[in-house]
């Protein structure tokens, strides 16, 4: 099956001007508070940054022979005359060509999903590989269903829909919710309460943005934890706002809450749609917010689960 190309604010965030990219497409006025402000300015900003990678940044690969060339070029000039202005001008194509080429392992490691490498001299092939074992391992290329086996992508397509259509599905209104409520005790004391509804601070926001792993994947507007932290000065007003509107009652909107379904094999080589385990990716707004109420709701777990509950509680 293919693969859906989405928007990965990653590979810009290297980029000597991508802060002030993102500073003045931030700075522009909209009309709008809360959630729907950030919706509309991360919206505006993928839009600058689409142009600012095609009119500045332009092809990558394309950009590296370039100054690889204008390297080689400034040095031979330098060599048949050694002057101050010859050896500055060598130095910063040096410079130029050196950014891009920490652009270039930055687009590797994203594409592989690779968060480490180990110090040294740069490896594209080594990158490279990893990408290429990677599609193969999450591409789809066959189902087996009811003994038949799918090879052809539409028909692989309208399987896997049918499936978790049928799998994910509802199987009715749920009768009986409020006698189950009846026979739960009441646990959660004013304490309790008063600790899990206190009034967000500008603190424990930033402390949950940049406790995220920089390199977590993103949601559908392909902003992951990684621009929230580097572009936190710029940034930070809106999204305590947003944490803030929330925190008050405010319903969080559908884009907010939008998702989209990855497969996840659950066997080495996955032939049916039983193999996989399906996850949902969401936005890192959405993120923050739930890592920012599990925060609050950790100290009293243990009050709040029964001794005979394990799965909430690390120490069970």
């Amino acid at each position: 099956m293919k693969h859906l190309v989405l928007f990965s604010v990653s590979e810009y965030v290297v980029q000597a001007s991508f802060s002030d990219v993102v500073h003045s497409c931030w700075t522009m006025p909209v009309a709008k508070q809360g959630m729907l402000k950030l919706k509309i300015k991360l919206s505006q900003l993928k839009q600058h940054l689409r142009h600012w990678n095609k009119e500045v940044f332009g092809n990558l690969f394309y950009n590296i022979t370039q100054a690889e060339t204008a390297v080689q070029q400034a040095e031979k000039t330098y060599d048949n005359k050694q002057s101050d202005a010859n050896l500055l001008e060598m130095n910063h194509k040096t410079t130029i060509y050196q950014n891009i080429l920490v652009a270039e392992e930055d687009y590797w490691k994203q594409k592989a999903s690779c968060k480490w490498m180990e110090e040294g001299e740069r490896n594209k092939k080594y990158f490279h590989s990893l990408v290429k074992k990677k599609r193969t391992r999450v591409g789809i290329n066959l189902i087996n269903q009811d003994g038949v086996a799918l090879t052809i992508e539409p028909k692989i397509k309208d399987s896997g829909v049918c499936f978790f259509t049928y799998l994910l599905k509802t199987e009715g209104p749920l009768n009986g919710l409020d006698r189950i409520a009846e026979i739960i005790p009441c646990i959660v004391t004013e304490e309790m309460g008063v600790a899990l509804c206190r009034p967000v601070t500008s603190e424990e926001v930033k402390a949950v943005v940049f406790d995220i792993d920089a390199n977590s994947t993103a949601g559908l507007d392909g902003f992951n934890a990684l621009f929230y932290q580097r572009c936190w000065d710029v940034i930070q007003h809106d999204v305590f706002d947003v944490v803030e509107e929330f925190m008050s009652g405010t319903p969080m909107p559908k884009s907010f809450m939008a998702t989209f379904i990855v497969f996840i094999p659950k066997v080495k080589n996955p032939d049916r749609w039983g193999d996989f385990r399906p996850i949902s990716l969401c936005n890192t707004t959405n993120k923050i917010i739930s890592k920012l109420l599990n925060e609050r709701l950790k100290p009293w777990l243990t009050k709040l689960i029964s001794p005979n509950q394990s799965g909430f509680v690390a120490t069970r």
